[in-house]
């Protein structure tokens, strides 16, 4: 029992920095993404957690932070329903293009844009 009541309380603290951080920075939101995904995701928000790694993962593509950028997208990617991934997918495999990861760009690449298979 007071295991479950320190969970509640600590997903309700991750949460409540989440919206904080939300306020104090609402006019760069993109500076502090990464770690207001990091508290929706501790504080049991996966839909505000992956709008938020999205937006760390944009920012992180603008300073070349190639790796940064693929942690992110891959979270993003995991609370993304199938019909919005295509455009991660992109800029996950841009990203892994960066880094030298070609097996594993091609794989995003290809799910992103699936050919028709008259072109295979």
């Amino acid at each position: 029992m007071g295991r479950r009541i320190t969970t509640i309380y600590d997903d309700l603290l991750h949460r409540r920095v989440a919206a904080a951080l939300e306020g104090i920075h609402e006019d760069r939101l993109d500076e502090v993404a990464g770690l207001i995904a990091q508290h929706y995701t501790e504080g049991g928000q996966p839909e505000l957690a992956t709008k938020y790694a999205r937006l760390a993962g944009e920012r992180a593509m603008r300073l070349a932070a190639w790796k940064t950028a693929i942690g992110f997208f891959r979270q993003a990617l995991a609370g993304t329903s199938a019909a919005d991934q295509p455009e991660l997918l992109l800029a996950l495999g841009n990203a892994l293009l960066q880094t030298g990861e070609f097996a594993a760009a091609e794989e995003a690449l290809r799910t992103a844009l699936p050919m028709p298979p008259t072109q295979r």
